[in-house]
């Protein structure tokens, strides 16, 4: 069985960015040895624990953007995210939509991409080139499981000893600003843990009403900073099976296959 790791947006799960990825179960204690980490940071992942069961759906607009310090270049896309968490048997779904493309200085310029996966299959549209490509997860009635670890590990609804034992959460400010009124969160990835963890650091802003994350901020191996902004956030309890359902568009190829989809998670 392939395990679903969240990148982008889950937040979310997939209140993000999301990424399908091979990984391995998260650690389901916390070591003995892991140091005590201050109550301020422990209540706010448990009520981030709490969201996870108390909102089953998420919808926002999103803000994608990504600052490569060695490139000297920023990458900057939006759209909107779609999330139903799974009941029973049924596997987590996301969809997310881009609809434009921004580099640098120049104007923004339509580069439509979608990415939609239904509990069993992911589909990637590139509609730029007019390019379908599918991957298969789960067989019918397998639950694709999910994994803090990989590619963008975000702790939403996750177990506070499970994010404890992966990172260090501290309350202390950081040097980016936030939204206002939102609470904040570092994530420092634990020395012992980094060959599992791609990114060094996450902070999040957290919506102390929802107690959903609105703005996180990721700094990977190389300080590659990914950031994330959701905007207009609703939690309904329920999200129409056919949003994250991708059919056949007329004119576009397709192609299938089994795996993480490689290099077609990256935007």
């Amino acid at each position: 069985m392939k395990r679903m790791v969240l990148l982008a947006a889950t937040w979310v799960a997939a209140i993000a960015w999301v990424c399908l990825a091979h990984g391995q179960p998260a650690p389901t204690s916390r070591p003995a040895t892991a140091p005590a980490a201050e109550p301020a940071a422990i209540s706010i992942l448990q009520r981030l624990e709490q969201a996870g069961k108390t909102h089953p759906a998420l919808q926002a607009k999103m803000t994608y953007s990504v600052v490569d310090p060695i490139l000297e270049t920023t990458d900057v896309r939006r759209g909107e995210v779609s999330f139903q968490r799974g009941a029973g048997e049924q596997s987590d779904r996301f969809r997310i939509h881009f609809d434009d493309r921004k580099m640098e200085a120049e104007a923004p310029v339509v580069d439509k991409i979608d990415y939609a996966f239904d509990g069993q299959w992911l589909t990637v549209v590139r509609h730029s080139i007019a390019n379908m490509k599918r991957y298969q997860y789960a067989a019918k009635g397998e639950k694709v499981p999910m994994s803090l670890k990989g590619p963008f590990p975000l702790p939403f609804g996750q177990p506070v000893d499970e994010v404890v034992a992966l990172f260090e959460p501290t309350t202390a400010p950081g040097t980016t600003k936030g939204p206002e009124g939102t609470t904040y969160i570092r994530l420092t990835t634990r020395p012992d843990a980094r060959k599992d963890l791609r990114f060094r650091t996450i902070e999040m802003w957290v919506d102390p009403k929802l107690n959903l994350p609105v703005q996180i901020v990721a700094v990977d191996d190389k300080k590659k900073a990914v950031t994330i902004a959701l905007q207009n956030l609703q939690t309904p309890d329920k999200i129409a099976d056919d949003v994250f359902v991708m059919p056949k568009l007329p004119g576009y190829s397709l192609t299938e296959g089994r795996g993480a989809g490689g290099e077609d998670m990256n935007p």
